[in-house]
């Protein structure tokens, strides 16, 4: 997430002024939970990925 804080910045920069903090608090939230589901996305697939190999089924 920390491209996010150069967003910020850059943002607040082009605006000439901060950025409210409950914007930032809710655009780190949404990133971190994007974050987390692809985790869980990409290990519940590789799982299955290894299930599938050991027991022959594809």
């Amino acid at each position: 997430l920390d491209g996010g804080q150069i967003a910020f910045l850059a943002a607040e920069g082009i605006a000439r002024r901060p950025l409210p903090k409950s914007f930032k608090q809710v655009v780190n939230t949404g990133g971190m939970l994007l974050l987390l589901t692809l985790l869980v996305v990409i290990t519940i697939k590789d799982i299955w990925a290894v299930g599938g190999a050991l027991t022959g089924v594809r």
